[in-house]
């Protein structure tokens, strides 16, 4: 079951008149230490590939 206002994403966005401010969800709270370091985890396996295939394409330009 997801939050209301999050989405689970643990962050909400506010409009403070003249711009907007990200925070932690009064619900849900920040985000748990395991749930950050898991989408880190995940973030980091695609900046890899991602880079592999930069590395990839650039060595059939030349």
């Amino acid at each position: 079951m997801t939050c209301n206002l999050c989405n689970g994403t643990y962050v909400v966005t506010n409009d403070i008149g003249f711009g907007w401010i990200k925070q932690p969800c009064p619900k849900c709270g920040p985000m748990p230490e395991e749930v950050w370091e898991k989408k880190h985890a995940d973030f980091k396996k695609r900046l890899r590939e991602a880079m592999r295939q930069t590395e990839l394409v650039g060595k059939d330009a030349s």
